[in-house]
């Protein structure tokens, strides 16, 4: 996997930890998270899509595998991670994805986010899996 994502740094980085990250990503949220015009993040966006990594469906950013978003995602350092999500619960609406995104941002758990649900979207909270998958077991299939 680390082959094929390659060198994405700096804000192209940026952007597709923000993808990782995100439940449902989108241009304007990923432009919103790492601070640029929605029309950059396309930009920024390029080379990952013309590699196949991520694929643009109008407004709409996916990895074109799991295994993909699992790979960038566990690549970052967890600082980097909490600060992605720290960033994520700036921007995004949702209150449950608020508090899940803030829950994230912690560097230690704390008392007043244990209550907090997850999206539901890999069912990492419900043992059933959501539309993105189960991104966590898939993780699993590439350390065997």
């Amino acid at each position: 996997m680390r082959l094929r994502i390659g060198s994405l740094d700096g804000q192209a980085g940026d952007v597709l930890l923000a993808a990782a990250s995100a439940a449902d990503p989108t241009v304007e949220l990923l432009a919103q998270v790492v601070g640029t015009t929605a029309e950059h993040a396309v930009e920024l966006l390029d080379e990952a899509e013309r590699k196949s990594i991520v694929v643009i469906e109008g407004d709409r950013v996916r990895f074109s595998h799991p295994l993909l978003a699992h790979s960038v995602y566990a690549d970052a350092s967890p600082a980097r991670r909490r600060a992605m999500h720290r960033a994520l619960s700036d921007v995004v609406t949702l209150p449950e994805l608020k508090a899940r995104h803030m829950a994230l941002a912690a560097a230690r758990g704390r008392r007043d986010l244990q209550g907090a649900r997850h999206c539901g979207r890999c069912g990492a909270c419900t043992g059933r899996p959501g539309r993105r998958g189960r991104v966590d077991r898939a993780g699993n299939l590439t350390r065997r």
